[in-house]
């Protein structure tokens, strides 16, 4: 004789587990997506005890770091996300004498890095135009210098700042093809911004801190009158 009894599932005990499936799906999706208010870490992939020297976002889910030189026969990278930082890939490394700096997007496509040389091929300045995927390095001023910082306004028009070999200010409005030095040997600014073709600002960080501030230009495109400010701020990345 057969004991067992066949038992249907209560429609209340259906209804229970679909609540409770849509409840669980409900708090999964806000929490990846609705973070905790307030900073909190975000990962990396493993770069061997790198720091990161730059972060750039275009928007609020797309953005790039670099990793800086640090020591000969060095691999610098260069990481992406595109979810807010949730997640980083490697999306570029560069083997050598290198490192990056800075780095900036125009668009989607259209980036600019600076940082170190190497003498094997790369200068202190390169560019993408496929998203961050491949770097083409560009003609440079001093091929003997470290850049430490840019300013970028356009694809033609571009401001690098060193504090190695002669230090300087240096303008292309070709896209690099040429350069002008825009302040004198022996100034070895760290930090840049312009705010438009005729107005900037550098900083120094070695000794008593400085701004510069460009306040015009002639038609040469060389600064005839700066501004000192004589200020203890610290400038930073």
């Amino acid at each position: 004789m057969n004991n067992f009894k066949r038992y249907s599932t209560p429609p209340n005990s259906q209804l229970y587990c679909s609540i409770r499936s849509i409840l669980t799906f409900i708090i999964a999706f806000n929490f990846a997506h609705n973070p905790p208010s307030g900073w909190y870490q975000q990962f990396l992939p493993d770069l061997s005890g790198r720091q990161i020297s730059d972060v750039f976002f275009l928007d609020s889910l797309t953005g790039w770091a670099v990793t800086p030189y640090t020591h000969q026969n060095d691999t610098a990278f260069v990481l992406k996300t595109t979810n807010g930082g949730n997640n980083w890939l490697i999306q570029y490394l560069r083997i050598g004498d290198v490192g990056f700096e800075k780095i900036y997007f125009l668009n989607a496509n259209t980036g600019f890095a600076c940082g170190a040389n190497d003498f094997d091929g790369f200068t202190g300045l390169s560019k993408s135009i496929d998203g961050g995927s491949n770097w083409n390095s560009l003609n440079v001023p001093d091929p003997f210098a470290q850049f430490s910082d840019m300013s970028v306004l356009s694809e033609d028009t571009i401001w690098l700042v060193s504090t190695s070999s002669g230090g300087g200010v240096f303008r292309t409005t070709n896209g690099g093809l040429n350069w002008i030095q825009q302040a004198p040997a022996g100034d070895y600014p760290n930090k840049i911004y312009m705010y438009n073709s005729r107005i900037g600002f550098i900083g120094f960080n070695a000794g008593t801190l400085q701004l510069k501030k460009q306040q015009t230009e002639d038609s040469t495109g060389l600064l005839f009158q700066m501004k000192v400010l004589l200020i203890y701020i610290l400038l930073t990345a």
